[in-house]
């Protein structure tokens, strides 16, 4: 079973202490994912931050010194099988002038690339998203068809506050563009949120929320939540903070009833000493014993530079083992990735397998896309198969790190040039290695007898 992290860590964690990152109240959250996934990730272009954002506590770069040239997705990997990897989808990025992104979707088929969509962004003088377009692409007749469009208007100079946006989708059949989600926000002398109004498109009915914000001691404490109708606010949900150190610890979201409100769900989380999450539970309130039930936790891991390095996810399910999943992350240079690996656990067998892996590559900006991607290499090893000692081809010192099958770190060293990496200590197997010099980035693979 598949199961989607994203919305739990993304919809928790946007409720955060202090608003410094763009939100979406309460009453959107789950409205919201059921837009298309283009729409989903614009937002998150546009600073809407995912679990691994949101949690490294540091801001992405649109920087022209390091542009993002292109991304490629691998699957089936089986690596107890011999099997490596099939490529799965691509994205190519385009410059073609300055604040002007274009994002070309590509899914490999019949060993063929098929291109799928394009998304163009439009960034302002700050380097802020405010207008994404998507088109699906039209093999047969060779011609983009546009699909949805977002308007994003920041507040003043704030790198994180909005006034508004707006989604569109286009209905080929109108030959226009419909309304199909947006928010308002308003803020009080302090620029704290106070009240959001969000207006979705339910069938051809537009249907407005609205959601009220209160402080104390400047962290927000409870946001209160209303379906309005014909001018009259109606109760749908309440969501309670707490803090301690002005870090969020706890989330309770509570369902109006009709005459009052129930508990629904309950979020905790726990930091590390540089202030970061470590880990977060969830939980379901279970009316009949007036308690709580633990549904998932997510455990997170830093590197020295402070960077999301492991997410680990355990689903517990009842009357059956839990399910987990892990991703691990590997940087090219400040927050530019330059892998993403999926595990899953292998329950009958009580390990990870590895199910997929992303790929992202840059350029220097010199040029808009290169012909041969270059930053991620591959890293020649020598013996391979090894009894212990390895070597590989450096002009420079590097950094190495030596995973596992299912993508737990066991070694991080600075390596000389010309000097053996010893990983006798390791058992026979399958391990995963990076090398990062100051210019060029490798992974590979080692089979250890």
């Amino acid at each position: 079973m598949k199961h989607y992290i994203l919305p739990v860590l993304f919809w928790t964690l946007a409720a955060s202490q202090i608003f410094a990152q763009k939100t979406l109240a309460p009453s959107a959250q789950s409205h919201f994912m059921t837009l298309p996934k283009s729409v989903q990730k614009v937002m998150h272009n546009a600073g809407f931050k995912t679990e691994s954002a949101i949690v490294s506590n540091t801001a992405e770069s649109r920087s022209n010194a390091l542009q993002l040239d292109s991304t490629k997705t691998f699957i089936g990997y089986n690596i107890n099988g011999g099997q490596d990897s099939i490529p799965q989808f691509r994205a190519i990025y385009q410059y073609p002038q300055p604040a002007v992104e274009v994002e070309i979707e590509a899914e490999f088929v019949g060993g063929v690339w098929n291109t799928v969509a394009r998304t163009t962004e439009t960034s302002d003088a700050l380097d802020r998203v405010t207008n994404s377009l998507t088109e699906v692409y039209e093999p047969d007749l060779e011609i983009w068809l546009p699909e949805t469009k977002v308007e994003i208007f920041p507040r003043g100079n704030s790198m994180e506050l909005l006034d508004s946006f707006k989604i569109y989708e286009w209905h080929a059949d109108l030959n226009l563009w419909v309304l199909l989600f947006q928010s308002k926000y308003t803020f009080n002398a302090q620029g704290q949120l106070v009240k959001t109004e969000t207006t979705i498109d339910f069938n051809g009915e537009p249907t407005l929320f609205s959601d009220h914000y209160y402080y104390l001691n400047d962290n927000n404490h409870l946001i209160e939540s209303f379906l309005v109708v014909n001018g009259f606010s109606i109760p749908t949900t309440i969501s309670e903070m707490a803090y301690s150190t002005d870090l969020l610890v706890q989330t309770i979201l509570s369902n109006f009833n009709g005459a009052g409100f129930t508990p629904g769900t309950r979020t905790t989380l726990a930091y590390n000493s540089d202030k970061l999450v470590k880990r977060m539970n969830l939980y379901d309130y279970v009316p009949g014993v007036n308690d709580w039930k633990p549904t998932q936790s997510v455990d997170y891991t830093y590197d020295n530079s402070l960077r999301l390095s492991t997410l680990e996810t355990e689903f517990i399910l009842i009357g059956q083992p839990s399910e987990k999943q892990r991703v691990t992350y590997a940087y090219v240079e400040d927050e530019h990735l330059a892998l993403e690996s999926n595990y899953v656990l292998n329950i009958a067998q009580n390990q990870f397998e590895l199910v997929e892996r992303q790929y992202y590559y840059y350029s220097d900006g010199t040029s808009a896309v290169l012909p041969t991607p270059g930053v991620v290499k591959a890293l020649v090893l020598s013996p391979n198969p090894s009894m212990g000692e390895v070597r590989f081809q450096m002009d420079e010192e590097a950094e190495v790190r030596v995973y596992d099958a299912a993508g737990q770190i066991l070694q991080s060293r600075i390596i000389q040039p010309g000097e053996a990496l010893n990983l006798y200590s390791l058992p026979a197997g399958i391990y995963h290695l990076t090398v990062r010099s100051k210019e060029e980035f490798f992974v590979g693979k080692l089979a250890k007898q």
